[in-house]
């Protein structure tokens, strides 16, 4: 099973999520609202257990990278609404998307 953990910062507009974090749920205690969904996926097809690879296949090479020890982290990051249209909307001038890859 997986845990989808969503942050909401004050100031936030109506229904606006600020942060989705998906994590396998070991031996996490659910204690709000729980779901019948065993997995996760994006609309990309981005879930746990991807590799390196298939992302870098899915969202290209435009990424920027570090590695401490055995974890790599890859960050891409969205600024530009015409680069993926799905993160914003017609009212909103400027868009923020970070996406962060761990691979061990």
């Amino acid at each position: 099973k997986e845990v989808l953990s969503m942050t909401v910062h004050p100031g936030d507009y109506y229904s606006q999520v600020s942060i989705f974090e998906v994590s396998y749920s070991g031996s996490y205690k659910p204690k709000y609202r729980q779901t019948k969904i065993d997995n996760f996926e994006t609309e990309k097809g981005i879930h746990l257990g991807i590799s390196k690879e298939e992302v870098v296949n899915k969202f290209g090479k435009c990424f920027s990278s570090s590695v401490n020890t055995d974890v790599e982290i890859i960050t891409y990051r969205l600024e530009n609404p015409k680069m993926n249209a799905f993160f914003c909307s017609e009212t909103v001038n400027f868009c923020l998307a970070i996406f962060w890859f761990v691979f061990t």
